[in-house]
């Protein structure tokens, strides 16, 4: 499956659902959100697959390419990240995803919600602080981890 069936299956719901459409706000954002989700979900089924793949280690796949103290550590820093952007406040949390996970740009993302880019930007600049900062605190009380 790919961007285009994604798409048209969110369309093919839509109209299914057509019934609900005066009682969504704005659209655009209704759309935005179900894309991502279907889009999600696929990414997800597939990311099941590649782990499988990388844990069974098939022959002609090179074992020394993969350390597993560097695969726990990356897997744990995306823990450690996922965790620091639940925490962020749910509309700086819904920017930075569109604008890092989704890769809009910061206007993009200023029409989707019908905001200043200005504010765009304030809330990117808050949410990195805060990210950053729950990882400085992360790697401060596991000594361990590097730095």
């Amino acid at each position: 499956m790919g961007a285009e069936e994604i798409v048209e299956d969110v369309f093919v719901a839509v109209w299914n659902q057509r019934a609900r459409l005066p009682e969504i706000r704005s659209i655009s954002v209704y759309l935005f959100t179900a894309v991502k989700k279907r889009s999600l979900t696929f990414l997800a089924s597939k990311s099941k697959d590649l782990l499988s793949l990388v844990d069974e280690y098939p022959e002609g796949l090179n074992t020394n390419d993969f350390n597993p103290e560097m695969l726990l550590m990356g897997r744990e820093m995306a823990e450690r990240i996922s965790a620091a952007i639940q925490l962020l406040p749910p509309k700086c949390r819904l920017i930075y995803t569109m604008v890092r996970d989704n890769q809009l740009k910061y206007r993009e993302v200023a029409e989707i919600l019908n905001i200043s880019e200005h504010t765009v930007d304030a809330q990117m600049t808050i949410a990195i602080k805060r990210i950053a900062k729950f990882i400085r605190d992360y790697l401060a009380s596991h000594p361990g981890q590097k730095k």
